[in-house]
């Protein structure tokens, strides 16, 4: 989701400009921080202003020779910023201009210029997300003179355009858009004036007893109305029409246009600065930019609502040895939005899920407020050897396209195979298993062997563990247990990539195993193993073995 605030002005004689704001919510646009800015048109200078929301940053000639610029608007995608360029009696052309939203690509002549003698004095211009709207000024020098205003329209690539698309017989001060609404400001009547976006329902005095409206905006709640008065107040209405205050915000120096965010209200002032109030009308700073000088048209955008931000945006594990869980990683989820970022969902959606964990959770279900953060940990304990990869998402109720973070390990480390179990009959089990430590893996130094509970290598003098291993070049080496354990660690001279172990004790049969295959003569019965390799690099890998005894063997009491 995303919200753009958007101004257009209108030029008087004098130079001065009067303008108002629209505001559109929509899907779409994932703005950043770097996206929050205050924007104005100096006519007098031919540039359009540009400011960090906060401030700093004033730059007087973001755009150089746009014309005269007058009204100013956003473009419903986050793609383009519009101005208007009035015609002048003596015939000069009057038409809409167009910039990217970084400031290049700029036209003075985006819509077909029209003659200030015919129509097309373009003063002001709202959007939405079909069209672009702007009130023109026509008038023919015949005997009398006749003379009148009209809302004209476009598409959004200009195309289109439909002149005297919604006359009127008095001066409109302001316009703006949603999608499904027009409204404007009616000079003679101090009214404001609404109809449907398709021109349809007009209701010239919607609002009452607006004076002197230099500016329009529309809330971004939806809750309220704002105007600019010429008489240096701020004023607000309910959405729908209802108690007007035209003294909402008082003491304004001659407001020329007037945009609002989710937060604050901004307005141009004649002398030459940018004023801003909380959204409740307190704490009035009138000289909140110093030095703007002739701002006229204003348009705010504050980025979008609710805005996750990951960091870091991709998490790599480097290698781990498969089967062994490493050091957890911590993401953290920032709302770099101007509103409630209300997280629905983190989860692993795809790739090799099963590798990978999260844990410690502080985010799924989180409202996090703006500039506020969360948390997660993310465990990688690859299950096969080679690269492995999976995604996080990060879903909110704001944000139609959910943020994605990649994860990325590879599992390294031994693997095993050849694995039996024999001597079952004659009461002397053996175990054999090979290890392998992969291509491109480290060799294995140290091998250690844990039996489950109720075995162990060795119980009497006369019942020792005998393994044998043996590496890739054929050389054995022998160890026998010579107490009762069920951990065996076996450090190998010399470092090897390829390794069998065998292993021959008569306790392995004992234990809780042999009372359950008393209990069960004919059920299939397993040897579990736990088996840690560690390489020549300390890291350690944790195989755990399996071997089924097949067919049971027959014990007498």
């Amino acid at each position: 989701m995303f919200r753009l605030v958007r101004a257009v002005g209108r030029c008087l004689g004098d130079g001065r400009v009067l303008a108002v704001t629209a505001v559109l919510l929509g899907a779409g646009w994932a703005a950043s921080p770097a996206h929050a800015y205050v924007y104005w048109t100096t006519g007098a200078f031919g540039t359009i202003g540009r400011a960090n929301l906060d401030g700093t940053g004033v730059d007087e000639s973001w755009i150089k020779d746009a014309g005269t610029p007058q009204g100013l608007v956003l473009g419903p995608n986050g793609e383009y910023i519009y101005w208007t360029e009035p015609g002048v009696p003596d015939g000069a052309t009057g038409s809409i201009g167009r910039a990217d939203l970084d400031g290049t690509g700029a036209t003075n002549g985006f819509t077909s210029p029209g003659y200030y003698n015919q129509r097309g004095v373009q003063d002001w211009v709202a959007v939405n997300t079909a069209h672009l709207y702007w009130s023109e000024g026509w008038y023919n020098p015949s005997t009398p003179p006749e003379q009148g205003w009209d809302i004209a329209n476009a598409n959004l690539d200009g195309s289109g355009e439909n002149d005297y698309w919604l006359p009127f017989g008095t001066k409109v001060t302001a316009v703006a858009a949603t999608d499904s609404d027009l409204y404007w400001a009616n000079a003679a009547t101090n009214t404001i004036g609404r109809s449907t976006s398709l021109g349809g329902d007009v209701d010239e005095s919607f609002i009452t007893g607006a004076d002197d409206v230099t500016g329009l905006a529309l809330g971004v709640n939806g809750a309220y109305i704002y105007w600019s008065s010429g008489g240096g107040t701020i004023g607000r209405a309910n959405y729908n029409g209802t108690d007007p205050n035209s003294n909402f915000i008082t003491g304004v120096d001659d407001p020329r246009a007037v945009a609002v965010t989710a937060a604050d209200i901004y307005w141009t002032n004649s002398n030459g600065t940018i004023g801003r109030a909380n959204l409740d009308g307190t704490d009035v700073n009138e000289r909140f930019i110093p030095d703007a000088p002739y701002a006229g048209g204003l348009a705010v955008n504050d980025g979008p609502p609710g805005t996750a931000s990951a960091s870091p945006s991709s998490v790599p594990f480097g290698t781990a040895q498969i089967h062994t869980l490493g050091q957890s990683q911590i993401v953290t989820i920032t709302n770099t939005g101007h509103g409630v970022l209300a997280i629905t969902g983190t989860q692993l959606t795809s790739g090799d899920t099963g590798d990978f964990e999260i844990y410690e959770n502080s985010c799924s279900g989180a409202e996090i407020q703006p500039g506020g953060t969360c948390a997660f940990h993310v465990l990688f304990e690859a299950t096969a050897v080679g690269p492995r990869a999976a995604t996080v998402t990060v879903t909110s109720v704001e944000q139609t396209a959910p943020l994605e973070i990649s994860l990325s390990g590879d599992g390294g480390g031994a693997a095993y195979s050849h694995q039996k179990l024999t001597g079952l009959k004659t009461g002397v089990p053996k175990l054999t298993f090979r290890l392998i430590a992969p291509k491109g893996a480290p060799a294995i130094k140290k091998i250690s062997i844990r039996l489950p509970a109720g075995l162990s290598f060795a119980g009497t003098k006369s019942n020792l563990a005998d393994i044998k291993v043996t590496r890739s070049n054929g050389v054995s080496t022998r160890f026998t247990a010579t107490s009762r354990t069920r951990r065996l660690t076996i450090k190998l001279k010399h470092a090897a990539r390829k390794v069998r172990i065998t292993i021959t004790s008569p306790e392995l049969l004992e234990g809780k195993h042999l009372e359950r295959r008393a209990k069960k003569p004919h059920a299939r019965v397993y040897i579990g193993l736990s088996l840690v390799t560690t390489d020549v690099h300390g890291t350690t890998t944790l195989l755990p073995l399996e071997f089924l005894i097949a067919p049971p063997p027959t014990f007498h009491s």
